[in-house]
């Protein structure tokens, strides 16, 4: 009896499906692809997990794990900005709510459903480069299905890997030294990948991370039984907003759910702001880099650093410039004085503690009000993509993890015969 296929991957430019797992189309390699699930209508499962949208992930099955969308009606922050109709997707640790990604951020909605998926396609080793979200939730997912993962961070993002569970022997940390930063790490990543056949998690090419993120918006259709007319994310990548417009097209094919799209509305932290300053001049890319010293010292200035990115996907067929146009949507550079009194004006009013990109989300969602993009009574999806951290350190025994490997410069790999000989 012939396996009904559950997903197919699409190149957005050339149209060609695959079955197997890839980040690249064989023939354009400025192409996202998408993945194209075989049940078109919006189903939802009895699991009171992310797993509840398997359908519409790429993993056809699941695994025990309490991390989800969580998704609500604003009780403070809507009123106090004059939105009638404001939800928040609250992906970080806040049990009350029902929100209980256990390592405080919407990466969690990555990792999950791109484990599980691996999982499925044979693939058990991956290497990823991170400034410590990314690291926390795939050093927790790797620990909870005992999968190996070779983690690299820069010296200075070492005390961000922490996980609230006893780490996996599976889970390897590779630290650069020399100040080095994040993109170093990804050099690295890229090197062992090369030389080891170790598969990356993929980034933004990773359709598995872009649909675990996208759940924050099906979960506002379960509930709701409608579309935002506005979602409202601080970025660095893009990969989120990507994520939430492709979710909302699946959730326009279904029919049920009207033909009007969320405009999205994408905020970046100055001074490092390469994708506002691209969309607002009606740039068809990017603009050139500075100097790397210049770099360093403007991620250094940042508020939330973790927003720093210099490669994102922004030019690349369905990237974030296709989906800014498809949505109409907008761009904000907001400063840390800005996040910061967004910050505490959106803890005062909901009654939870955010990390700092999600303060800059705040922020952008109060500039946009202000100018008069989103209306007093329209439907509003502000994503705040982490937050919760004092009571996950309250709840749980934290676990530092530790370097298995330190290294400095660019090391030279060629004496060693195997993946495993990098710890030994």
């Amino acid at each position: 009896m012939k396996q009904k296929i559950h997903s197919v991957l699409k190149c957005l430019k050339c149209g060609r499906e695959y079955n197997d797992h890839r980040l690249f189309c064989d023939d354009c390699k400025d192409a996202l692809l998408r993945t194209e699930y075989a049940v078109k209508e919006f189903r939802t499962g009895k699991e009171k997990n992310i797993f509840r949208f398997k359908t519409w992930l790429p993993a056809s099955e699941g695994h025990d794990t309490r991390i989800g969308p969580c998704v609500f009606p604003s009780e403070g922050f809507g009123r106090a900005l004059g939105l009638k109709k404001l939800h928040i997707a609250f992906s970080g640790y806040w049990p009350e709510r029902g929100a209980l990604n256990i390592t405080g951020t919407f990466k969690d909605h990555e990792a999950a459903p791109t484990m599980e998926y691996f999982r499925e396609k044979g693939i058990h080793d991956i290497v990823l480069s991170s400034v410590g979200n990314t690291a926390r939730a795939f050093g927790y997912a790797c620990s909870k299905l005992n999968m190996n993962c070779c983690i690299i961070v820069p010296d200075k993002m070492l005390e961000r890997l922490w996980l609230p569970c006893k780490p996996s022997a599976s889970v390897k940390v590779i630290v650069l030294q020399d100040s080095c930063d994040y993109a170093a790490a990804i050099k690295l990543g890229e090197k062992i990948r090369a030389q080891f056949n170790v598969m990356t998690e993929g980034g933004a090419r990773n359709v598995a991370r872009r649909d675990g993120m996208g759940t924050t918006v099906l979960e506002f259709a379960r509930l709701t039984a409608d579309m935002p007319e506005h979602y409202v994310q601080a970025i660095g990548s893009g990969t989120g907003g990507i994520a939430a417009y492709e979710a909302a097209i699946r959730l326009r094919q279904d029919g049920r759910f009207g033909e009007r799209l969320p405009c999205l509305h994408l905020v970046q932290n100055s001074p490092f702001t390469l994708i506002h300053e691209a969309w607002q001049s009606h740039s068809e890319t990017l603009p050139k880099p500075a100097s790397n010293s210049e770099e360093m010292q403007k991620v250094q200035t940042m508020y939330a650093d973790v927003l720093a990115n210099t490669t994102p996907p922004y030019a690349l067929v369905g990237g974030v410039r296709d989906s800014l146009k498809a949505t109409h949507g907008q761009t904000y550079a907001v400063t840390r004085e800005d996040a910061v009194k967004a910050k505490s004006e959106f803890e005062r009013k909901e009654g939870v503690s955010i990390n700092e990109p999600s303060a800059c989300a705040c922020a952008g969602l109060k500039q946009a009000v202000a100018a008069k993009k989103i209306r007093p009574d329209q439907i509003v999806l502000l994503h705040i993509t982490g937050g919760g951290y004092d009571r996950i350190h309250h709840d749980f025994k934290i676990h530092r993890l530790k370097p298995d490997r330190i290294i400095e410069g660019n090391p030279d790999f060629s004496s060693l015969r195997s993946y495993e000989q990098l710890f030994n």
